[in-house]
């Protein structure tokens, strides 16, 4: 037999059993209504998942009415159209509105004109960067066709390189036309010479300076070229090398350049010395200078012998000015078929034409037209020297006569005096009556202001200083 302890007790069959599953289930409900709870729902926590302890603070304190209305979220800062539209009319019962294209204005049609005038630019790299400022300069105007000729790392003196009497030879006799020719050459041509001799030395035994036979050689070079354009009648612009970094560079150049002034311009061709615009106030190199606006900006590159872009384009403004000049040669002259029509000898005795016109009733009326020369019809008028040729086809308007004006009496100027009234401010003063103020000093005499005045204006001689004014530069006595 068992006995149980009295505290202790058997369950009764009509208490139900506890299910794990169940239990479990509870649990999991209780914690999923009390995270609600906290966080306010889903939708609070969509709303607001920077800060839900914040807004779950403010909710609490609004209305429960207020608290059912849609809060403000985020996402309506980034996309404003969701919250519009969970509240609006639906999207699909709106009309579309389809967004039309902007209308493209046409760009005005600009008439293409071929070039006519062609300048030819030649010489080394230097001629290649005149060239582009050239293109730059003429940019608007393009009738001028720029041709760029120009060859990098090439001189008169090495023609086993590139052989530019060859190449001049080539370029006239070829099928481009030529207008006007400019060239500029030389910051290759500092070494010696090959000559069917042999080598002509560049410098002197003691390498100071340059050898007389080279620069004869040289300039020889620079004259033949030069004839080759004055034979076909193209003008030539020589440019003259522009100063350089390295002052034994620029020393040599200085030489180059009267070659090409005295040579080039014998054969005819016009020397453009470019050698103070790209020098600063002492006379020397500086890569930074006034530019064609007057801005001071960087001209040269770092190597010291080219030019930038802007460099170029003031390199280019000094040959503009010969150019224009041929260009303005260049231009057409006048209709042909109107240049050999003979002009009359006098304006007066040409026929003048007439206009027919009808009058009040209807029939034609004949009206002389207007004279080029209105002071010559008014002249005939005034003093009858001229009448007209037919007086039946004279016009039946009145003419009225109009006096000419009286000449106006001669204007005579009075002489100007060398100097106006003169005021000495040494001069002691004086009473009303004329009577000196103090006896310290004198009355000084009528003519002391006439003679000063003569001396100073007149004659052209300074008064004299005294001793202790401020004019009077004598060292003091002790």
């Amino acid at each position: 037999m068992r006995y149980h302890s009295s505290m202790e007790r058997k369950p009764s069959i009509y208490e139900p059993r506890a299910n794990p599953a169940s239990i479990w289930r509870a649990m999991r409900l209780l914690t999923l209504g009390l995270f609600l709870f906290i966080t306010c729902g889903p939708a609070v926590m969509a709303e607001n998942t920077t800060n839900s302890s914040t807004f779950f603070l403010q909710d609490r304190k609004l209305p429960p009415v207020q608290r059912l209305r849609p809060q403000p979220s985020t996402l309506s800062r980034f996309a404003p159209n969701i919250a519009r539209r969970s509240y609006a009319s639906p999207v699909w019962n709106r009309p579309q509105r389809i967004a039309r294209p902007a209308p493209v204005p046409d760009k005005p049609v600009v008439p293409t004109i071929p070039p006519s005038f062609f300048p030819a630019v030649i010489g080394d790299s230097l001629a290649v960067l005149l060239a582009q400022g050239l293109q730059e300069a003429y940019a608007d105007k393009p009738e001028v066709g720029i041709l760029r000729k120009g060859r990098e790392s090439s001189g008169l003196v090495r023609d086993d390189f590139y052989d530019w009497p060859k190449a001049v030879d080539a370029l006239l006799a070829g099928s481009e036309h030529i207008d006007v020719a400019v060239m500029i050459i030389g910051s290759n041509d500092r070494q010696e010479m090959p000559d069917k001799t042999g080598a002509i030395v560049f410098r002197t035994a003691d390498n100071a300076a340059i050898s007389n036979d080279w620069l004869a050689a040289y300039g020889n070079r620079v004259e033949a070229i030069a004839n080759k354009f004055k034979q076909k009648n193209i003008p030539l612009i020589w440019v003259g090398m522009p100063v350089m970094k390295s002052e034994r560079m620029s020393a040599d150049l200085i030489q180059l350049n009267e070659i090409y002034r005295s040579r080039a311009t014998k054969a005819g061709a016009v020397y453009v010395d470019v050698w103070e615009a790209f020098t600063n106030d002492s006379g020397k190199f500086d890569a930074f200078g006034p530019n064609v606006n007057g801005e001071v900006v960087k001209l040269r590159t770092s190597d010291g012998v080219h030019f930038t872009k802007a460099g170029a384009l003031k390199l280019a403004h000094f040959v503009e000015g010969d150019i224009k000049r041929v260009l303005d040669l260049a231009k057409p002259a006048a209709d042909p078929v109107l240049a050999a029509l003979p002009a009359p000898a006098n304006a007066q005795d040409a026929p003048a034409k007439v206009q027919v016109l009808p009058d009040a009733t209807g029939q034609p009326t004949t009206v002389p037209a207007p004279e080029a020369d209105i002071n010559a019809g008014q002249n005939r008028q005034v003093d009858g020297s001229a009448a007209p040729a037919d007086p039946a086809s004279s016009s039946p308007a009145l003419v009225a006569s109009l006096p000419l004006p009286a000449e106006p009496p001669p204007l005579f100027l009075p002489l100007r005096p060398a100097a106006g009234p003169v005021f000495l401010l040494t001069a002691p003063p004086l009473a009303p009556t004329g009577e000196l103020l103090g006896l310290h000093a004198q009355k000084p005499a009528a003519g002391d202001a006439q003679a000063m005045i003569d001396q100073t204006f007149v004659e052209g001689r300074t008064a004299r200083a005294r001793p202790g004014r401020a004019d009077s530069f004598v060292w003091p006595q002790p």
